[in-house]
């Protein structure tokens, strides 16, 4: 499988270098089919079909783009996600905004990157419309679902007094994890209104050490971390910081985890977290001024 997609020099001329170039529409399909595509392959392990679904989002990118402007083959397609599309995509991406493109949808690891989860969720309805293919090959938090939770949590935090605007939004940014127990007293003893935005602690966030379920929060947003093996890392890419799981363990029992900051391992047993679209847009901004609007 070669490294750079084999017809990266010999391309036509730049889709949308006329006509005002190219929509946003274009830009959401390609963005949507390289999602699937690169989830497609993380899973092709466990479920039989993925190789069918990456030669499905090979076609869409035929669709989209003119002839010989995409991959050859599907096995190029996921050698090209390993780079950012504007190196193989020929779109005016100076008239897009500059995220788009900028990054590995699929990392060498054949895992999604950061990058592509932190930015490739705000683009990626538009295969819904054109391209139904099965959305169980789109990940979780790219799903239509993502704008519905954040629009319920919004529409309460809008409907609140002051007050409770004010309790139930640092709520949110300071308890972005606990049990279910834990969430519902913060809720009764703060004045917090109830809101769609806790889900159960996904199995990407945990790990099993021991006889236990553990989950490790993030040090700086403390939402729990992404799980890669013994690799820990937090889906913001700028929450700088890699953490491995050691095979040591504190007096509790809880392993230990050793990175740039400390961190500790959390029982993850009846635990909830904030859905990934509550986090990234009230959590990742707010940890900043949680301190100054009177947080704890």
């Amino acid at each position: 499988m070669t490294q750079e997609p084999s017809q990266a020099e010999r391309r036509p001329s730049t889709v949308g270098a006329s006509a005002g170039g190219p929509t946003a529409k274009l830009v959401s399909d390609l963005t949507t089919t390289a999602l699937r595509a690169a989830r497609a392959f993380a899973t092709r392990h466990e479920k039989p079909a993925a190789w069918r679904e990456v030669s499905r989002m090979h076609g869409v990118f035929l669709s989209l783009l003119p002839p010989a402007a995409a991959p050859p083959t599907p096995s190029d397609l996921i050698a090209a996600l390993r780079h950012p599309m504007r190196a193989w995509v020929p779109l005016r991406w100076d008239l897009v905004p500059s995220e788009l493109g900028s990054f590995s949808v699929l990392g060498h690891d054949d895992l999604l990157t950061g990058e592509a989860i932190e930015y490739g969720s705000d683009y990626s309805e538009a295969l819904f419309e054109n391209h139904e293919a099965g959305i169980d090959w789109v990940p979780r938090w790219a799903q239509q679902t993502f704008e519905k939770v954040e629009r319920s949590v919004y529409l309460v935090l809008s409907s609140a007094g002051q007050n409770e605007y004010v309790a139930t939004r640092q709520m949110l940014i300071e308890v972005p994890a606990g049990t279910v127990e834990q969430v519902s007293d913060e809720l009764h003893e703060r004045g917090a209104l109830h809101t769609e935005a806790y889900e159960p602690l996904p199995p990407d966030r945990q790990f099993v050490s021991g006889q236990n379920a553990w989950y490790v929060p993030c040090p700086v947003c403390r939402w729990p971390m992404h799980v890669r093996g013994s690799l820990l890392a937090c889906r913001y890419p700028q929450h700088v910081g890699q953490f491995t799981i050691t095979q040591e363990h504190d007096a509790g029992g809880a392993p230990r985890v050793r990175g740039t900051l400390p961190a500790l391992a959390v029982h993850a047993a009846e635990t909830v977290c904030l859905h990934e679209a509550v986090w990234r847009y009230i959590v990742v901004p707010g940890i900043t001024d949680a301190p100054i609007t009177g947080g704890r």
